[in-house]
């Protein structure tokens, strides 16, 4: 048989194509931020899975054993958004976070009186929906993340002294219980554009 050739890699790479850094969606965090505050979102992750390794050591080789599981990074999912001027979008992860747990009350971010909060326990319909698209927009892949709240509002930097107008972002950290795949399709196009390629015919 043939060795693997640089041609092999193209052939694929040419029917299948490669998924972007750009073609993640964030649809819906807790039904709290949307898709109007979404357009404003830079960077996400997708979240992962984990299989526990037990080693297993037996006669002078250890063995692997697959243990429980776990969903990877639930207890911190990270979203950075591109603040807006009004700050809308860190107000709501504020109010949200007061609901949960407000022990200083404060009017101006919640009417939740002050004292402990209502810290229960996130409900299954409190979900972050995220999408994968293909080159012409459309959805092909959703996951769901269950029982999502907000953990952190993290530090926003504001450079007085050097500062050339910059952007300041917002970064989020969430936490849920698990993930699931709530779509799955095939993309649209999956095909590389051949409109390059010629044809005597058109000639």
């Amino acid at each position: 048989m043939a060795g693997f050739k640089i041609q092999d890699f193209y052939q694929q790479a040419f029917e299948r194509d490669f998924s972007r850094d750009y073609q993640l969606r964030v649809i819906n965090i807790g039904g709290v931020v949307g898709p109007e505050d979404n357009v404003l979102l830079k960077a996400t992750v997708l979240p992962g899975y984990d299989i526990t390794n037990i080693p297993t050591p037996f006669m002078g080789m250890q063995f692997n054993i697959p243990g429980s599981a776990k969903f990877t990074g639930n207890d911190a999912w990270s979203v950075e958004f591109r603040c807006d001027l009004n700050f809308d979008i860190r107000g709501k992860f504020e109010e949200w976070q007061r609901k949960i747990f407000n022990a200083i009350e404060d009017p101006n971010i919640s009417d939740v009186p002050g004292s402990t909060g209502a810290y229960n326990i996130p409900s299954v319909d409190q979900t972050i929906r995220l999408a994968l698209h293909d080159r012409t927009g459309a959805f092909y892949r959703k996951y769901k993340l269950v029982g999502c709240y907000p953990k952190t509002i993290g530090p926003m930097t504001y450079n007085q002294a050097e500062g050339i107008g910059n952007i300041v972002n917002l970064p989020v950290v969430m936490a849920y219980q698990w993930w699931e795949l709530e779509e799955v399709g095939m993309p649209i196009d999956n095909t590389l554009d051949t409109a390059g390629d010629f044809d005597e015919s058109d000639i």
